[in-house]
């Protein structure tokens, strides 16, 4: 996964002229001589080795949190900028003109023998992105996909080491010297829109948290699309061979989208066979 995500990123990095992959220190507080021993035994697997370091205390934030930590090291962690790849290549798909900004109607589908036409156009298979939305779709309806909301703030006027942090929040330096700070989850409430539940519960948390008292510059919320079993959905309908979904890749999003889209085209162009473990067709077996 690690490997085909920094190639790909790095790729689009070259074609649009944009630095979307950095790699960052990445901490994470063990608040517990249990959690700490749990974590050095890790050390000594060799399925752990060269991504785990030794526990210390306050690591980089010795002067930045409200109290004394102890935290682990996890190497060989990178920070996508998934605004930047989304906005510029939507820019260039729109300067192609192979971008349609339109609601999708599946009742405007009609499935042909070798395909399908949708309006105008005609495709030789049609993958469904849908999201958390997904499950709504009167082909896919049974799936067990669902939504997990998740609100987030920007905040400004904090001097935060380059280094992420993950308490129950992440703490994550962006370029332009703000902080993410996030998440606040809910999964019984779907509104595609951040709220003042969530905005109050992050200024909270961070009041409790963090030595410095930050302006909040920005508030949102996003919807990942999770999976009974947290396995992503790959693959065809069981009824109409021309139809595919590419679902649920749930908060591994960034890190497995890379190699599973490859996949998915190897399976359409050369039919290939999806691992188990992705195939949409263990729902049904």
């Amino acid at each position: 996964l690690m490997e085909e995500a920094k190639a790909y990123y790095g790729a689009k990095s070259s074609v649009l002229c944009l630095d979307l992959l950095r790699q960052l220190p990445l901490w994470r507080t063990l608040p517990t001589i249990a959690d700490e021993n749990k974590w050095s035994s890790r050390t000594l697997d060799a399925q752990y080795e060269g991504y785990m370091g030794v526990p210390q205390e306050t690591g980089p934030f010795t002067e930045k949190l409200v109290e004394s930590k102890t935290l682990g090291l996890v190497h060989g962690a990178y920070l996508v900028d998934m605004f930047g790849l989304i906005s510029h290549s939507r820019k260039c798909w729109e300067d192609e003109k192979i971008i349609l900004d339109e609601e999708f109607y599946d009742d405007k589908v009609e499935w042909l023998a070798k395909g399908l036409r949708y309006g105008d156009m005609a495709a030789s298979h049609l993958v469904l992105c849908q999201g958390f939305e997904g499950g709504r779709s009167k082909w896919f309806s049974d799936l067990p996909l669902k939504g997990y909301r998740g609100e987030a703030i920007i905040v400004d006027n904090i001097s935060w080491p380059h280094h992420i942090l993950k308490m129950n929040q992440f703490v994550v330096p962006e370029r332009t010297g703000k902080v993410w700070f996030g998440s606040y989850n809910r999964h019984d409430d779907l509104p595609p829109k951040p709220t003042q539940e969530g905005k109050s519960f992050l200024q909270s948390r961070m009041q409790m948290l963090l030595k410095e008292d930050g302006v909040i510059h920005d508030h949102f919320c996003g919807i990942r699309p999770t999976t009974s079993d947290r396995r992503p959905f790959l693959g065809t309908h069981p009824n109409l061979p021309h139809l595919h979904i590419f679902n649920g890749l749930g908060t591994k999003g960034a890190s497995l989208a890379p190699l599973l889209s490859k996949w998915m085209v190897e399976h359409l162009e050369d039919g290939k066979k999806l691992p188990s473990e992705v195939d949409v067709k263990r729902v049904s077996s």
